[in-house]
């Protein structure tokens, strides 16, 4: 995952937050060059307990978050760009 952040980032930590749905459910540390995931959110908790699809739910969030950091076209782009990389690194 952190191929996907422009080599900014060092760490991936999974922290449980409690519920705070306005609140991204990743968030970018640049301070100490952490990713950190909230694996409480709404947004990603049910898709979070089956542990077969952890890591891939983890990844295309980290993207999606990523990408809506771009502007115009450029989102879309960066979207699917990364997207491909993900499932590039697929078994």
């Amino acid at each position: 995952m952190k191929d996907y952040s422009k080599g900014k980032f060092l760490h991936i930590k999974k922290v449980q937050v409690a519920d705070q749905p306005g609140r991204s459910p990743v968030e970018f540390s640049e301070k100490d060059r952490t990713i950190l995931i909230n694996t409480k959110h709404p947004a990603i908790a049910q898709a979070l307990r089956r542990s077969k699809y952890q890591e891939l739910v983890q990844q295309i969030a980290v993207i999606f978050e990523r990408a809506i950091q771009e502007k115009g076209p450029k989102q879309r782009e960066a979207f699917y760009d990364l997207l491909s990389k993900v499932f590039d690194n697929q078994p």
